[in-house]
């Protein structure tokens, strides 16, 4: 691996722990019950609903980042960004693909 992949790689990882971490912190900091200066305005099982919804969400974007970086990493790793490159796009030779040395 040369630095230029490594620093993209490493830049995929970060972005996804600091995801990761903001998630987890986002997720920490609901309540079900509604705050105190929203009783009168908000009703509390549309809140309770919409929290719900939030977590719910957070999670399956947490389960679908884990899994674009898996997929990511593996298509990476496995060599199919020059497969790609040689194989499916025409008229396009193995010189740009061989020249960056990612795999």
């Amino acid at each position: 691996m040369n630095t230029f992949t490594l620093i993209i790689v490493f830049a995929f990882i970060l972005e996804f722990f600091l995801k990761l971490t903001g998630s987890i912190l986002n997720l920490k900091a609901f309540r079900l019950d509604i705050p105190p200066a929203l009783q009168g305005i908000y009703k509390s099982v549309n809140y309770r609903k919409s929290q719900q919804y939030i977590s719910v969400s957070t999670s399956f974007g947490l389960k679908d980042s884990s899994f674009s970086l898996v997929f990511l990493l593996l298509f990476w790793i496995s060599g199919g960004f020059p497969f790609f490159c040689c194989h499916i796009v025409p008229g396009e030779d193995d010189k740009h693909a061989s020249s960056w040395n990612v795999t």
